[in-house]
């Protein structure tokens, strides 16, 4: 099987953020089960003015495949204020959605790990919201994050406390 090309960028000008808004409507938009943000919500979170961003910062990034279709995204996130609160060497990662393929899983936790590391953060951990506390965690995805390699620990749970504790 030959692999795909695979490439990951960061989101630049409005075509790049609708795709990145539009991407879950596209992946999801035959399950049942899925219940949709509002575009506008997700539109303000991204927001550069959003509160979050006054303690933030924050890179979008886009995967496509060989032909130029986005396959996946994810935000890579450096938070000060959890920085200065915690001093723990934590990036965050967050609006993940990826294609059900490990390939455009693995590009994209490398790239937002590579963002964070050029940034002096060591763990990165997700997925985070900028607007609720805590980490929400979707049984479709950690298939698609064990898969991906590049030594990712995924820990399933609904709550925060289901996390093992620091240090393991």
């Amino acid at each position: 099987m030959e692999a795909r090309l695979i490439d990951v960028t960061p989101e630049r000008g409005r075509a790049d953020r609708r795709a990145f808004i539009e991407l879950p409507y596209r992946l999801y938009r035959d399950d049942p089960l899925w219940v949709p943000p509002l575009r506008r919500d997700v539109a303000h979170m991204l927001d550069p003015h959003h509160p979050f961003h006054r303690h933030a910062e924050v890179e979008l990034f886009l995967a496509r495949d060989g032909g130029g279709r986005v396959v996946g995204r994810i935000a890579a996130i450096k938070n000060d204020a959890h920085t200065a609160q915690h001093h723990d060497g934590v990036g965050f990662f967050g609006f993940f959605e990826s294609e059900r393929n490990p390939e455009v899983a693995a590009a994209l936790f490398a790239t937002a790990a590579a963002w964070l590391a050029a940034r002096g953060l060591t763990v990165m951990r997700g997925p985070a919201s900028f607007s609720v506390p805590g980490y929400t965690f979707t049984p479709a995805k950690p298939a698609v994050v064990r898969g991906s390699g590049g030594g990712l620990r995924v820990y399933e749970g609904e709550r925060p406390d289901c996390l093992p504790p620091r240090g393991n």
